[in-house]
């Protein structure tokens, strides 16, 4: 009897030590659906309207995702950008979210890129005057791990941030809301800083890999912009202090003002539920424990 004893306890033990959740690797590949470059992934769901000539502005494209156990949840895109300069003051605006393409290398690459009402327009997400960001709301948290560009030019410095309150942050842009405010005062954290993406040496995917982000149902990508916060290294991001030395000539790493990308694809791990939940682990345990005991009553 000792034996069976011993064997129950081992399960138990194995009961207590399974994790209370797992995770599945999903990626939103906005560079699909075109010119036989994979299965359409992306369409525009809300068509905006027209500002300063602009069409489009305050639309909305939502995308599928593609996970090894299966589907995974749908994610939709907006564009915003800052009204004036790159100061830490200036408001946000609506933008429109544009898709553009490339045909090197071939199938062509499509990826996303903001137009802006502001100012001068870059046909990039860009921080060239005014800032550009694409806000992605996921119908389930989310803990990115990839951020992939596309095109880029000049410099490739990234700015990734996420809604860290419950619920749904306050809509913006709106009277008051600034670069600054969406982290001091918006509920938005800056995951990290991210840069020289364009020396990637996998053309034309430029890469930001993101280490052990807490999920959100929120995030944001902009081109870099040091109102958003100092930068951590925590998450495998940059500091503006951060410095790097190519053939001889040190600079640093961080630049504003000079950054032109388009958002290709990103990734992250979903939370699953198809492991036992805790209330139920412990239903297990006790019924193996009510097991044990009577098996004790009756070798007496």
């Amino acid at each position: 009897m000792k034996t069976i004893h011993i064997v129950i306890a081992s399960i138990i033990g194995g009961l207590v030590t399974v994790p209370l959740s797992a995770f599945a690797d999903a990626t939103w590949n906005m560079g699909s659906g075109y010119n036989g470059n994979g299965p359409q992934t992306c369409s525009q769901t809300t068509a905006g309207s027209t500002v300063n000539s602009i069409t489009n502005v305050g639309n909305a494209w939502t995308c599928t995702s593609t996970a090894p156990s299966g589907p995974a949840p749908g994610m939709t895109m907006n564009a915003w950008s800052s009204t004036g300069t790159n100061s830490s003051a200036t408001a946000l605006a609506a933008a429109q979210l544009s898709r553009y393409s490339y045909s090197t290398p071939n199938p062509a690459v499509y990826d996303f890129a903001v137009r802006n009402v502001a100012g001068s327009d870059q046909h990039s997400m860009d921080n060239v005057g005014y800032t550009d960001m694409i806000a992605m709301k996921f119908d389930q948290a989310v803990s990115l791990t990839q951020v992939s560009l596309g095109w880029t030019s000049t410099d490739a410095d990234i700015s990734v941030l996420r809604y860290k309150e419950s619920g749904t942050p306050a809509a913006f842009p709106s009277s008051g809301v600034s670069l600054e405010s969406l982290t001091t005062t918006g509920g938005w954290e800056l995951v990290g800083h991210y840069a020289n993406l364009q020396n990637d040496t996998i053309a034309p995917i430029k890469t930001a890999d993101i280490d052990n982000a807490v999920a959100s149902s929120w995030w944001l990508i902009s081109a870099f912009n040091s109102a958003f916060g100092a930068g951590t290294t925590v998450h495998g991001g940059n500091t503006t202090s951060d410095e790097v030395t190519i053939n001889g000539v040190t600079s640093k790493l961080l630049t504003a003002s000079n950054d032109y990308v388009k958002l290709l694809a990103v990734a992250g791990k979903v939370s699953s539920s198809d492991v036992p939940e805790p209330a139920g682990i412990v239903l297990v345990g006790l019924g193996l424990l009510g097991l044990m005991a009577s098996r004790r009553r009756i070798t007496k």
